[in-house]
């Protein structure tokens, strides 16, 4: 069995806590990026539905 030093095991835990920075940096990314494209969604729908809302109207202001 190799034996590990206390210092080799310092290096891969530095290395273990660096690959998880950029884990956690990439997963902050990818939140942001649904966060917008959610808003964007919900503003697409907003307009959406106040463009049937107005068009409805449109449409009733005709009938009567």
């Amino acid at each position: 069995m190799a034996k590990v030093t206390q210092k080799q095991l310092i290096e891969q835990q530095q290395k273990q806590i660096e690959e998880l920075k950029q884990v956690i940096k990439a997963k902050d990314i990818l939140i942001q990026k649904l966060n917008d494209e959610i808003s964007e969604m919900i503003d697409n729908a907003d307009k959406s539905f106040k463009n049937s809302a107005e068009y409805m109207q449109m449409e009733n202001i005709l009938i009567y």
